[in-house]
């Protein structure tokens, strides 16, 4: 059984042409959100975002993309690793995280406009019981 742990949103515009990175990178703190919590070792921790809302108002192209950055697995022994696995993607951000001993997840998102455009976007957490 997995439970609800974080949830948060974060809203995003573009107007006239690219308004995010892309890649987005865990240093650029304007499209990403960091999350960080104590492990517990035996917990399985699953991370995803999802769109909530799009809206595209003129232009050829408008567009939406969110995923996860990179999280951090602490070990038995207290060691942390960190696992930047939205450097394999190209916009920088990977669908989903599944992993045991999870403390720290980042999460990304951007967007892009030739109009007017608007996202909403639900990060998650859920751990095991």
């Amino acid at each position: 059984m997995t439970d609800l742990f974080f949830w948060g949103f974060a809203d995003s515009w573009a107007d006239n042409g690219g308004q995010s990175p892309d890649p987005v990178t865990a240093a650029d703190t304007s499209w990403t959100w960091d999350v960080e919590y104590s492990p517990d070792l035996s917990q399985m921790t699953y991370a995803r975002t999802s769109i909530n809302s799009f809206a595209g108002i003129g232009g050829d192209s408008n567009w939406v993309f969110s995923g996860i950055v990179s999280y951090r697995t602490r070990g038995a022994d207290g060691t942390d690793t960190n696992h930047p696995i939205g450097q394999n993607a190209s916009n920088g951000v990977a669908d989903y995280v599944a992993d045991w001993g999870v403390d720290d997840v980042t999460f990304g998102w951007g967007i892009e406009g030739d109009g007017v455009c608007y996202a909403n976007v639900n990060m998650e957490i859920w751990l095991s019981s």
